[in-house]
């Protein structure tokens, strides 16, 4: 278990997005850490002026009684609108849950449909099943495979940058000719495939 977690510790450190995250942690905790050190100072100062300085005093806008004003209206504001960032959060919350079961039923909703498409066609043919009819049966199994990535492209934020052309390609779904007229047809790529499949 200790190697696996220092596999897993290594894998999160060595992202690029996590470094990045990091170094701004490092540098919010530095730099709270000088202004914690700087107040400190400023205080001790200030202590030292009512203590012994009574003149450099009356002309001395003290920071701690200034900060500490400040802080008490910020308190009283923060007391009075805090139900405003719950309400959002829980209404963000809402958002979020309701989205992720809308993409699920859609996903479901979507994978149901070309599951039925392919029993169907799996279903009719007669046994034994001749060349001709095993090469149009394939053909429609690589029409249903590129049109369930074109639906996922649709609204799947981690496909939205997918390069459909070559995609296909590389995993063998359409020939060159099949992949360029589906590049051709843009944004009704998916309706395509469908006039394809019939």
């Amino acid at each position: 278990s200790i190697f696996m977690a220092q596999e897993v510790y290594e894998k999160f450190m060595t992202q690029k997005s996590m470094q990045h995250h990091i170094s701004i942690a490092a540098g919010f905790g530095f730099f709270s850490s000088f202004l914690s050190s700087f107040l400190v100072m400023v205080f001790k100062y200030e202590k030292y002026l009512d203590d012994f300085c009574e003149f450099e005093k009356t002309n001395h806008v003290m920071l701690k009684t200034w900060m500490k004003g400040n802080g008490k209206a910020l308190k009283e504001i923060i007391d009075g609108y805090k139900f405003l960032p719950l309400f959002l959060l829980l209404a963000y919350i809402a958002f979020l849950v309701e989205r992720w079961r809308s993409y699920m039923v859609t996903c479901h909703s979507i994978q149901g449909a070309i599951n039925d498409i392919g029993i169907l066609c799996g279903s009719m043919p007669s046994v034994p099943v001749n060349i001709e009819t095993q090469k149009k049966m394939y053909t429609v199994y690589r029409y249903l495979h590129v049109i369930h990535i074109l639906c996922l492209k649709s609204f799947s934020p981690g496909m939205k940058n997918l390069n459909i052309t070559d995609y296909v390609l590389r995993l063998r779904l359409l020939t060159y000719n099949e992949a360029m007229l589906a590049g051709l047809m843009g944004n009704k790529a998916r309706d395509g495939m469908f006039t394809l499949l019939l």
